[in-house]
């Protein structure tokens, strides 16, 4: 015997529901996994080397850009696809809603804006320290 149209509609709307149901709870397990992870990182002492791939670690996105460019020898802007390739190979992390790309632009911007940044040319391809530009 087949369902009719009502009951067909109940079983996709309980399917539907169902599925919900177990995504939510699996992202909240991923949360608190990310929490507990989190709390272990954090429980290591001592500075992160400067030679290690995990340098950014602890670091926001902001703060990693500004030791990023602090340790260059050299002033010389940088452009935000190097920023991003920099950040990723020593450990920085960005979530998972927007690229790293999206991430950084808009920390470089945040920073520009606020005076932690400044572009180093005219088609505000390449970001320095303030102190550079002096």
């Amino acid at each position: 015997m087949s369902k009719t149209p009502k009951e067909k509609g109940r079983s996709a709307q309980h399917m539907r529901e169902s599925a919900l149901s177990h995504l939510a709870d699996e992202y909240k397990d991923a949360l608190q996994l990310t929490g507990e992870l989190r709390r272990a990182i954090d429980a290591f002492s001592g500075p992160i080397p400067e030679d290690s791939p995990q340098r950014y670690l602890r670091m926001d996105v902001g703060d990693a850009i500004l030791h990023f460019l602090g340790l260059q020898q050299k002033p010389k802007g940088k452009s935000v696809d190097e920023l991003v390739r920099e950040l990723q190979s020593r450990g920085c992390l960005f979530g998972v809603v927007k690229t790293p790309r999206e991430i950084v632009t808009k920390v470089v911007k945040a920073y520009v804006q606020s005076g932690r940044l400044t572009w180093m040319d005219r088609k505000q391809s390449l970001v320095g320290l303030p102190d550079w530009k002096r």
